[in-house]
């Protein structure tokens, strides 16, 4: 059942702004009409339509309600991804940005070399997302100008609202965006003379209008997908990257994910939960942020003398009424040769985490140089270079994980691992060398 529990809100973490009535609903199939309050922990807080507010635990919940408190108690942030041109003339991320999604502000800035050799980083634009819609089968001008005119097609429309601001001190004109779906396939938008008709009032089309320094202006992109397309993330550049350059898909952008994961639905037991639940285990939670980059990171990509290095900040509480002594291990994350990711430094701290207190950490990888290493896996040894990353965090009590971290989406199959270096192969100096 849900498990409601009526009392008097106090200070909570996260709060929703408009009283949306909607259904709520229970593992077990009970339903209540309600608005979201606010989210502290593992209860969601509810107004239901007397008035009286209650609260439920959220594991309790159907996934579509766990999906939804998550959409209304994420907190927007203000993501900066740093692009270098490399010497191909093509540009790429420089460093490792937080994944980003589809509420948080994307801030470009632009590493480029000034003639006496030196390297300057400048502002380059600010991209937010605003609406998606989608259409299917057909879409009708809504241009009075061009009113009758249709636009067919055998799959679906789909219309992404973001916003542009001009943050650098020329004229800019921002590149199309990529859609991308859930098999990782990437669409351009509709070219601006077709989608013209179907552009709402007041927006402007990529590619064909200018925004002048310190200018936010809307913009509107029309993609055709098939009916069986997902829209799982828009790729989006920064201004100073030529359209054509995008149109070769030679220029990795900025992913933004569009959806936010829900929380697994866990069946919850069929008795009244008071208000306050002590977990019967110990239990943790930890957030982690990027505290910065050392070493030289402007060389070349084949500068074997270039080094990086990195440092995270961690956070520990926990809610149980006892105190444990953890672990927390960082598993820096390099990249060889073809792309392969490798431990390329690891680095630990132990600490103990006692109620009420929050335990701050910070942990910082050794200067990785982008010379020679040697990848091991087992008993086979190959040479190779590397290049910094990103990296795995967990918090260990004995020989269990209780809580995991990484900087990328694509090493979250490995954040509850305990073999993470069996996994995924180790970088190490030879001792010949």
């Amino acid at each position: 059942m849900i498990a409601l529990v009526a009392l008097a809100v106090s200070a909570c973490f996260c709060h929703g702004s408009a009283e949306v009535i909607r259904e709520w609903k229970g593992t077990k199939g009970v339903t209540i009409r309600a608005s979201f309050v606010s989210v502290k922990e593992e209860y969601v807080y509810l107004k239901l339509e007397s008035g009286q507010e209650v609260q439920a635990l959220i594991k309790n919940l159907c996934s579509e309600d766990q999906a939804y408190i998550i959409e209304k108690a994420y907190e927007a942030r203000d993501i900066e991804v740093t692009y270098a041109k490399e010497s191909s003339g093509f540009y790429k991320e420089s460093g490792v940005s937080s994944a980003a999604l589809s509420r948080d502000m994307i801030t470009f800035r632009i590493i480029e070399q000034q003639l006496d050799g030196s390297f300057k980083t400048t502002g380059d634009s600010r991209w937010l997302l605003k609406t998606i819609e989608f259409v299917e089968k057909e879409m009708v001008a809504v241009n009075k100008a061009m009113a009758g005119e249709r636009l067919v097609s055998e799959g679906k429309f789909v219309l992404i609202n973001y916003s542009v601001e001009n943050d650098s001190p020329i004229p800019a004109t921002p590149p199309p965006p990529l859609l991308v779906d859930q098999r990782d396939r990437k669409y351009l938008p509709l070219d601006n003379y077709r989608s013209a008709p179907f552009i709402p009032k007041g927006a402007l089309q990529p590619e064909q209008d200018v925004i002048q320094p310190g200018f936010k202006k809307q913009f509107c992109s029309v993609y055709e997908v098939p009916l069986t397309c997902e829209a799982e993330a828009l790729e989006v550049f920064p201004t100073q990257v030529p359209g054509f350059s995008v149109r070769r898909f030679e220029v990795v952008g900025k992913r933004v994910n569009l959806k936010l994961t829900a929380v697994k639905a866990e069946v919850a037991e069929d008795k009244p939960l008071p208000v306050v639940a002590e977990p019967a285990n110990f239990n943790v939670f930890m957030k982690c942020i990027r505290l910065g980059q050392g070493g030289n990171t402007t060389g070349y990509y084949y500068d074997y003398n270039k080094k990086r290095s990195l440092a995270y900040g961690v956070e520990l509480r926990t809610t149980s009424g006892s105190s444990e002594k953890l672990t927390v291990k960082a598993y820096f994350i390099g990249q060889i040769s073809g792309g392969k990711d490798v431990v390329a430094d690891k680095q630990q701290m132990d600490l103990e985490v006692m109620p009420g207190r929050i335990e701050r950490l910070s942990l910082q990888s050794a200067e990785i140089s982008q010379n020679y290493y040697y990848f091991y896996r087992g008993s086979s040894s190959t040479r190779t270079s590397a290049k910094l990353a990103g990296v795995i965090i967990q918090v260990w009590q004995g020989n269990e994980v209780l809580a995991g971290y990484s900087s990328l989406s694509q090493w979250n199959k490995h954040i509850k691992s305990t073999e993470i270096i069996d996994e995924l192969g180790e970088l190490r100096h030879s001792q010949f060398d």
